[in-house]
């Protein structure tokens, strides 16, 4: 099972359980052809940690993220154990649910213009879910400015309505929403699409700081490898529904351990180095058909260094560093079929011969979480 981060033991005679423990869970979609959206996900995360979750379009990513407080629609079904504060939420009963809900557990929605009542004033929105989950409360007018300001967000603005700010605001305006009953666990779905880079900075260094100065758990959904190898302690990358590899955000995306991963960390293009922008990037295909049965590797019909074995062995997240056992990648090469190292053990060398042969503008000099070379200095 990949875990976010180490988290500290607990003292002599205690134990604690971990913030959020997710074991095997899968989300399928009622049709013709049943939609196997999210297969056999694992992972834990502690109170102070972050999570990030990357992959394309379509890989599952928001499905899971919703599946965790059994948001998604009638239409699926979700298996599994989500344990969230040693409580199991996936048999939890209605009542208790929506208990846990912005209380414990938060989450900020792709595309605020879309998220936010456009009817209400955004003061109005944030009341709502203090005062059904805080009956009896008093000052909820004040905490409410108070929350505005700590986002960024002018308390006089309390009764403006969301088109009335800018997308920056709207999207400040949901963290406030968010954090509003003061949750253990914030999930963070997309929450600088649309946003220019300044604005992005902004909110990234206000959820950041949201987890140092609180002690909460986050987990940020992105495309931007760079965006959570910055912001998150740990990243676990998501391919056909399935995890695919998982360890520490920085280490993963300089050393990727999965053809996968490399791919997606070589699509950026070099700074200062023109020819790059003219390089074909991206991947050749598309993911596979979620309704069918995946003998093997999901992956290996779109990638570059595939092997026999990959179309028919069993995968799973196998530990592809012995330095650092929370590194694991669902790739049969770090058995031990990849290039060796002096020690014997595989390279990520292949992984970037794989973004290479993939049609990927990779540069070995090139630092993939700034996009400059090496041997340049940041302008």
């Amino acid at each position: 099972m990949a875990t976010a981060s180490p988290t500290p033991a607990p003292a002599a005679g205690t134990e604690r359980a971990p913030l959020l423990e997710v074991s095997d869970l899968s989300v399928t979609y009622a049709a013709a052809r049943p939609v196997r959206a999210v297969r056999g996900v694992s992972f834990t995360l502690d109170r102070g940690q972050t999570l990030g979750v990357a992959g394309e379009s379509g890989s599952g990513k928001t499905t899971m993220a919703l599946a965790l407080l059994r948001l998604l629609p009638s239409a699926a079904r979700i298996e599994g154990s989500v344990r969230f504060q040693g409580e199991e939420l996936t048999t939890a009963k209605w009542g208790r649910l929506r208990a846990v809900r912005w209380d414990g557990a938060s989450v900020v929605f792709q595309g605020a213009m879309g998220a936010l009542n456009p009817v209400r004033t955004i003061g109005w929105q944030i009341r709502e879910a203090i005062v059904q989950h805080e009956r009896g409360a008093t000052g909820v007018r004040r905490r409410i400015e108070e929350l505005l300001d700590s986002v960024g967000i002018p308390a006089r603005r309390y009764e403006a309505y969301p088109h009335e700010l800018s997308g920056g605001q709207r999207q400040r305006a949901m963290i406030a929403m968010a954090l509003a009953c003061r949750p253990d666990l914030i999930i963070a779905d997309e929450p600088t699409t649309a946003l220019d880079v300044i604005v992005q900075g902004q909110v990234l260094e206000l959820l950041s700081g949201l987890v140092r100065e609180s002690g909460i758990g986050m987990i940020m959904i992105s495309h931007d490898l760079s965006v959570l190898a910055d912001t998150c302690g740990s990243l676990a990358v998501m391919y056909a529904g399935e995890i695919v590899e998982h360890g520490p955000s920085r280490e993963l995306v300089r050393e990727p351990r999965h053809p996968y991963t490399g791919a997606l960390a070589a699509a950026f293009p070099t700074i200062g180095d023109p020819e790059s922008r003219l390089a074909p990037s991206g991947l050749p295909g598309d993911p596979p058909d979620a309704s069918l049965v995946l003998p093997g590797c999901p992956f290996a019909p779109r990638c570059p260094v595939v092997m026999d074995e990959c179309t028919s062995a069993e995968i799973e997240l196998w530990e592809s560093d012995p330095a650092h056992p929370e590194r694991r990648s669902a790739c049969l090469r770090v058995l031990g079929d990849a290039p060796e190292t002096a020690a014997g053990r595989p390279t990520a060398g292949f992984v970037a011969n794989a973004a290479s042969s993939a049609g990927s503008a990779t540069n070995p000099s090139r630092d993939p979480l700034s996009g400059h070379r090496a041997e340049e200095p940041l302008r």
